[in-house]
């Protein structure tokens, strides 16, 4: 069982906007933002982690998520759990971090709520001294059909 968990010298801080959406089925339960730390540990202890999944199948410490700052993608890491962290039904390798591919959703043991990695990025784009335009771009990590 993991206690702490040492952050990659390769994490930095998430692009803003960068959050999970939660879900129970197709309802969207909860948004999460993870935009402001390199690093979220997710578990059954709140005091541990920072954001606690209330399931029997999770451990106190159960898995990350850390963001690559280099090449500017999410990962997710078992920490040694007991029930697994699962990026759609594959199994994660202990403690070995895992790309979160576009398309995909993850889940904590047995728990049937998954959550998906959204990302709203800003791109400001110069028209002249100005005047700019905004672009809202989304990028979902969830597949198509949950929603």
């Amino acid at each position: 069982m993991a206690n702490h968990y040492e952050v990659p010298t390769w994490a930095g801080k998430p692009p803003i906007g960068l959050h999970l959406d939660v879900l129970k089925g197709e309802k969207l339960i909860q948004k999460l933002m993870i935009d402001e730390k390199k690093c979220y540990l997710f578990g059954r202890n709140a005091q541990m982690n920072d954001f606690c999944i209330d399931h029997a199948s999770c451990s106190r410490v159960h898995s990350a998520l850390v963001y690559h700052k280099h090449l500017n993608r999410a990962f997710l890491v078992d920490l040694g759990s007991t029930h697994g962290t699962f990026i759609g039904n594959l199994r994660l390798e202990p403690y070995k971090p895992t790309q979160l591919p576009i398309d995909s959703g993850f889940h904590f043991g047995a728990s049937t709520r998954s959550m998906g990695l959204l990302l709203e990025i800003y791109v400001w784009n110069l028209i002249n001294q100005h005047s700019c335009q905004s672009i809202l771009v989304f990028i979902s990590a969830l597949p198509r059909g949950i929603i």
